[in-house]
């Protein structure tokens, strides 16, 4: 039905797209996935004519369209919904849909039969008359599903259409999606929900760096859905007791949202003061998440986080700094104008720090001997590892007694990634406890004596080190075994 080849998609200084081939067979469902970056969203733009490819050959039932716009596309059968749901908000839900329906260049009483006719197909028929702005994130996703099927689409792209819903939620999507392949609609699909896309296609194209990196049939667990929470779940949860250690980081059943999408939900985790503890899963899963709202930076809608007996949980980010409770961001965030020195003594800016800043100033820079070889030079001069090292060095001057490390191996040669995780087990050494968020996940349980896997927001499974190398799941999803 569809057929992809060697298309490329540059943009100013950036290959997007590198030659990506695949095709689609009328009736299938393939699923698209990669981390963030791959150049998926940037493939959906180009099939449906929102980009022109810098080169290739994109056919759809046998006719070249890489030249047409996307309303002679959605003409010929090709529908999409976008990751980020905008239905006219001050229209009813009938009316969204009957806008869509009439690209089709009917006569309104038609487009209302056929707005009627998806909004009962998709379960939307008694908000028909609602106000479009008041519908909850998985209703209005599920909206443009019915914008999109009003439009006459054989072949839908759908980006993203499970992201931010409860697994209830993605459930009930999973089977309208299936109702619908079963009624002849094909599907081009990305997602991050790992479980719910490997359940759902027939087949998987994975990008990386614009690329095609691997193409296949996914692996299925025994059953075909999702339909109880995370199946390798709560069998390892454990809750501080009486009888255990205060510990010195509780986060206790905590929720959060933005606007009406759920990021985190009822995630529970314990960090005992001198433990190391890994945080791990896949992109979009809420571990930055996690960590933003352990330092404040994103407010608890449900739950208390703790901080050595003390209920932190509405106290600001600097009071917390103050306490302890430390992150280096992904990303590095080193100020670029300022000197290696400069940036390491404002890390000493916390009252906690400011006593003992020679002495902490001293530590930093026998841990990490090349800043103090470039200590004159300009931050944004450093190359990538020596900036994730100036980071590190720069939260050690907060004297931490808890240090969250945010992807401290992102974008890092081998080499590289090696030299900071041996720092960070320095830092480790030195009596600091750490909390670390990583991809890197077979360096990262050599380094940690627990961890907690998220999936979509809740902890799916938590347990040692050991217990988790050991795990067939965490094989098979993150070690690649």
């Amino acid at each position: 039905m569809l057929s992809v080849s060697e298309v490329t998609v540059d943009f100013t200084g950036l290959r997007a797209v590198d030659h990506v081939s695949f095709e689609v067979a009328e009736g299938e469902i393939l699923g698209l996935i990669g981390p963030n970056g791959a150049g998926k969203t940037t493939t959906f733009n180009v099939v449906s004519g929102l980009v022109r490819p810098t080169s290739g050959v994109i056919t759809f039932r046998g006719e070249d369209i890489a030249r047409l716009g996307p309303a002679d596309r959605s003409r010929r059968g090709i529908g999409r919904t976008f990751q980020i749901v905008k239905p006219f908000g001050n229209l009813s839900v009938l009316d969204n849909v009957v806008v869509a329906a009439l690209t089709r260049g009917q006569r309104v009483p038609t487009a209302r039969d056929v707005a009627g006719d998806a909004l009962r197909t998709l379960g939307l028929e008694e908000f028909a008359h609602s106000y479009a702005r008041g519908l909850p994130l998985a209703l209005r996703k599920r909206l443009e599903l019915a914008r999109a099927l009003a439009t006459d689409a054989r072949l839908l792209l759908l980006d993203e259409i499970m992201g931010g819903l409860t697994p209830t939620e993605v459930n009930g999507t999973l089977d309208i999606l299936r109702r619908l392949n079963g009624e002849g609609l094909t599907f081009l699909i990305i997602e991050h929900n790992m479980k719910a896309i490997m359940q759902l296609a027939d087949r998987i194209v994975v990008l990386n760096h614009g690329a095609k990196l691997a193409e296949g049939t996914p692996r299925r667990s025994p059953t075909t859905r999702t339909s109880s929470p995370p199946t390798w779940a709560s069998r390892r949860r454990t809750r501080p007791t009486a009888e255990t250690p205060m510990a010195l980081l509780e986060v206790q059943d905590i929720a959060v949202h933005y606007g009406d999408m759920c990021a985190l939900s009822s995630v529970s985790l314990a960090v005992e003061e001198g433990e190391a503890v890994a945080v791990l899963g896949a992109n979009a899963a809420g571990k930055t998440t996690l960590l933003r709202a352990i330092s404040g930076l994103v407010p608890v809608t449900a739950g208390a986080i703790r901080f050595d007996g003390d209920d932190i949980t509405a106290d600001p980010p600097h009071e917390r700094v103050e306490r302890g409770l430390v992150q280096v961001p992904e990303g590095r965030m080193v100020f670029p104008f300022l000197s290696v020195l400069d940036n390491l003594r404002l890390g000493a800016h916390a009252a906690r720090a400011r006593d003992g800043e020679a002495e902490t100033l001293e530590l930093a820079l026998e841990l990490f001997p090349r800043l103090r070889e470039r200590r004159e030079q300009m931050a944004g001069s450093l190359s990538g590892g020596e900036q994730q090292m100036l980071a590190l060095a720069r939260a050690l001057m907060t004297r931490p007694r808890l240090l969250m490390l945010d992807e401290p191996s992102l974008g890092l040669a081998p080499l590289l990634v090696r030299e900071v995780m041996e720092r960070v087990q320095d830092i480790h050494r030195e009596g600091v406890t750490v909390l670390m968020v990583e991809q890197n996940v077979a360096q990262t349980l050599k380094l940690v004596d627990r961890g907690s896997v998220l999936e979509n927001g809740v902890v799916a499974m938590s347990g040692s080190a050991e217990e988790l190398s050991a795990s067939d799941e965490v094989r098979r999803a993150y070690l690649g075994i």
